[in-house]
């Protein structure tokens, strides 16, 4: 679990293992109201906290061999969300990160 602190907007990057093999990664970035422990459909267990603080699936590499995304949205209330990833499993197994906003 990460811990991130946003005040007026929130700037969220992640970056992620290389293709190999040719295996496909499919992740994305959901900002839930929905708390930890998470079932294997974690985006169902809440609703999307700000407007555009969803993307899936994080876009392929260009010009190097990770995959990236940057989204910036409007900060929710003051409060805290999670930031999970909405791939059945993802969230259950760690991939989620706390957002406390002031």
């Amino acid at each position: 679990m990460s811990r991130l602190v946003a005040n007026a907007a929130v700037d969220l990057e992640d970056a992620l293992p290389p293709r190999r093999h040719r295996r496909q990664f499919s992740h994305g970035h959901e900002l839930t109201t929905a708390a930890p422990p998470y079932p294997r459909m974690a985006m169902m267990a809440g609703r999307i906290a700000a407007p555009g603080a969803f993307i899936m699936p994080v876009p392929p590499p260009e010009r190097n061999l990770w995959y990236a995304v940057t989204v910036s949205f409007p900060a929710p209330a003051a409060g805290t969300c999670y930031v999970i990833c909405p791939v059945p499993g993802h969230a259950q197994g760690g991939m989620w990160a706390k957002l406390v906003v002031r």
